[in-house]
């Protein structure tokens, strides 16, 4: 699953870090096992702030932490201005 995005999107980092949350325009593959948890979670009517904090996380795992996964709410995803997903 691919996903494009443009959001004001980082990660928990100390004041002034590069990594903290700014708007960015980004495409990433998410890696398993998240897009099978998206669609659990959205095909269980699973409320949206679920779905925004998992998709955080996996936009997480593929662009900040690819050797391991963010813990949770480690990565802000906010001000979403559009989201793409393709498969």
């Amino acid at each position: 699953m691919m996903v494009s995005f443009r959001a004001r999107f980082g990660f928990a980092a100390t004041a002034g870090s590069s990594d903290d949350p700014r708007l960015r325009y980004l495409t990433l593959h998410l890696e398993a096992p998240y897009p099978a948890a998206l669609f659990d979670a959205r095909h269980g009517d699973a409320p949206e702030s679920e779905l925004h904090a998992l998709l955080g996380d996996a936009l997480g795992a593929s662009y900040f932490f690819q050797h391991r996964k963010p813990g949770p709410g480690e990565t802000a995803l906010q001000d979403i201005d559009f989201l793409e997903f393709y498969f």
